[in-house]
């Protein structure tokens, strides 16, 4: 039995055609288009084990259900493909390569293999559900009657819409800067050391309650044992104002980058590790929104 694994690609470069290589124990495979882009990649190797990654398609009643397995070899096709992305955007201009929505796909070589697999071909793809919040007829022209109170949050905003943005496409540790940058702009005061804007940030009442809210929610939500990670990393403590300072100093960290460091560090290669740090901070400029357009001025 062999395995497939394909992934769009999004380059600036021309091949002259298909390319097809082998290296090591995987066969390559690079799709161009018509204008010679390429446009896909295929890895493909042969899978002796077989038969503990094939998943099954089981019938409950009237529908059928497909049993997942572990899929092989998965990590090191990600590797790979990780190292193009990265190397390639050098010297190939690749732009992204998506690995994170590959293509499966499964090639039997014999009638034996053929028969012994349901499922031949699928593509996993993930995306946060549409929350389509049902808006007043009146709330567009509410909207910029507000416009003398509300006008200056106009660039804080910015960075809490871009922040939901990235939040949404699983880019968690852009999407926590931005979200860091709207809270920073409102109460940092205009420091750029963490403890000075840690200590703005304790000193706002609305920063307070917000925190103190979000931490009574987050509690109870999946992300608390990992944020118990982040607070032990950061040396903050399981509490309001520990939770408050792992704000900027999770900032600091992940603003920072150096090859050889022992700490855990983000990168674009590991942004789903970071998806609790984000959603502390997207709770956190929930609230204090919320809190700012109902309550009135900062404070």
């Amino acid at each position: 039995m062999r395995y497939e694994c394909r992934a769009k690609v999004e380059a600036s470069c021309e091949l002259q055609g298909d390319l097809r290589f082998e290296w090591r124990d995987f066969d390559f495979t690079f799709t161009v288009d018509d204008s010679s882009r390429p446009i896909e990649v295929a890895v493909q190797f042969a899978v002796i084990d077989y038969l503990k990654y094939l998943p099954a398609l089981n019938r409950h009643g009237d529908s059928h259900r497909l049993a997942m397995r572990e899929l092989p070899r998965q990590r090191e096709v990600q590797d790979l493909l990780h190292y193009m992305e990265s190397v390639g955007s050098f010297w190939f201009q690749v732009r992204k390569i998506h690995w994170d929505s590959l293509e499966n796909i499964w090639i039997p070589e014999s009638e034996k293999e053929r028969a012994e697999t349901s499922v031949l071909r699928m593509r996993t793809t993930e995306s946060y559900p549409e929350d389509l919040n049902p808006i007043p007829a009146v709330a567009m022209r509410d909207l910029l009657e507000m416009k003398p109170e509300l006008e200056h949050l106009t660039i804080p905003l910015s960075f809490y819409r871009e922040g939901v943005i990235y939040f949404r496409s699983f880019r968690y540790v852009v999407a926590f800067t931005q979200f860091y940058l709207f809270l920073e702009g409102l109460f940092g005061g205009g420091k750029s050391r963490n403890r000075q804007v840690e200590e703005n940030f304790l000193a706002s009442e609305l920063v307070q309650e917000a925190v103190a809210e979000g931490q009574r929610a987050i509690q109870v939500k999946q992300h608390w044992e990992s944020i118990r990670e982040f607070l032990r990393a950061e040396n903050c403590e399981e509490s309001t104002e520990g939770l408050t300072r792992l704000l900027v100093r999770a900032r600091g960290t992940l603003s920072h980058y150096w090859i050889s460091s022992s700490k855990k560090k983000g990168h674009p290669l590991n942004q789903r590790e970071y998806q609790s740090l984000a959603y502390w901070a997207f709770t956190v400029c929930k609230l204090v929104i919320a809190r700012v357009i109902i309550g009135g001025p900062l404070r």
